[in-house]
């Protein structure tokens, strides 16, 4: 399959050359000769995409695309999107932006361990810009 550049320069090296500042739009603009857009993603990667950036406004790129991957896993692709991008994404602050996994290997048990980091999480969850919050006792994350 052959690619052509739908920026109007003809290759994607006088697209660049042109406009260095717009390389992120000319990537998203290759498409095949048949005109369809080569994403390279399936529906629910899209959907899941969407969801997050509905769901976690200000989330971070390199924390959304490991929210992305571990909500895309094998393991989760039973749950409707929600459920899975919400277990991803507080699997992720839990491990990633609280001390939980310093707290189990100081010896504290899961249940205590979440429950002295659920502030921590909440504050990365405002910052993300979401509306949804961690309670205590709430039992619905994966590790």
């Amino acid at each position: 399959m052959r690619l052509r550049a739908v920026c109007g320069f003809g290759t994607w090296k006088a697209c660049i050359a042109a406009r260095p500042h717009k390389l992120v739009g000319y990537i998203a603009g290759w498409r095949d000769d048949a005109g369809d857009r080569m994403t390279g993603q399936t529906k629910r990667q899209k959907d899941m995409r969407k969801a997050l950036r509905a769901t976690f406004p200000r989330i971070a790129f390199a924390d959304s695309e490991q929210v992305l991957q571990m909500g895309l896993a094998g393991h989760l692709r039973h749950l409707p999107i929600s459920i899975a991008l919400w277990q991803a994404a507080t699997s992720h602050i839990r491990h990633a932006h609280t001390d939980y996994d310093l707290l189990l290997d100081e010896g504290y048990d899961r249940e205590a361990a979440r429950f002295f980091v659920m502030e921590d999480m909440n504050r990365v969850l405002e910052d993300w810009g979401c509306a949804r919050r961690i309670e205590a006792g709430t039992s619905d994350d994966v590790d």
